[in-house]
């Protein structure tokens, strides 16, 4: 067992993803990336698909693997939304992506969030200065790094003994996006 810093991915991603649905989008297009990545992959397309589960909207779920970049999240979103013109929310796995996919529904001529609702992960920056203000999920970034800093001290003060396992938790930003 090693010392652990964490985020409750799948249900953060899930408490974000059921504010589309709250607001009565039924047809939501998820921008995702590689399962291979445990968490921003795998646990946060779980979350999502549990909350689309909790509204029945299972068969009514457009997803989209990206990169993570605001390019790549552009690009996805377009793919999306060719394919599937009845889109009326994404969720998206990071801010970025959000941020990209922002700008794809904008060229689609869609209104956000008259059209379309969009939200993210990260709470970053971007997210706050955008046009409209992005709802995303803020995690804990620097309560992390101050644990792993505690974790490293109390490693050199007592050796390999210390094992700490924490869940950090989240906090949920709504603006102007949903």
């Amino acid at each position: 067992e090693v010392s652990c810093i964490y985020n409750d991915e799948v249900d953060m991603a899930r408490e974000i993803a059921l504010l589309l649905p709250e607001k009565g989008r039924k047809h939501i297009g998820c921008l995702t990336v590689t399962e291979k990545d445990k968490a921003v992959g795998k646990d946060r397309l779980r979350g999502f698909m549990e909350a689309m589960g909790e509204y029945g909207l299972e068969e009514n779920v457009y997803k989209e693997e990206c990169g993570f970049s605001i390019e790549e999240g552009r690009k996805g979103a377009e793919r999306l939304l060719k394919t599937h013109c009845d889109i009326d929310g994404i969720f998206c796995a990071t801010d970025a992506i959000a941020i990209g996919a922002m700008e794809a529904v904008r060229e689609a001529g869609k209104k956000i969030p008259q059209d379309i609702s969009i939200v993210g992960v990260g709470n970053t920056e971007l997210s706050q200065i955008c046009s409209p203000r992005l709802t995303t999920a803020h995690l804990h970034f620097m309560t992390r790094g101050m644990e792993a800093a505690r974790i490293m001290l109390d490693m050199l003060e007592d050796g390999e003994k210390v094992k700490k396992q924490i869940q950090l938790g989240h906090k949920i930003e709504k603006r102007e996006s949903v």
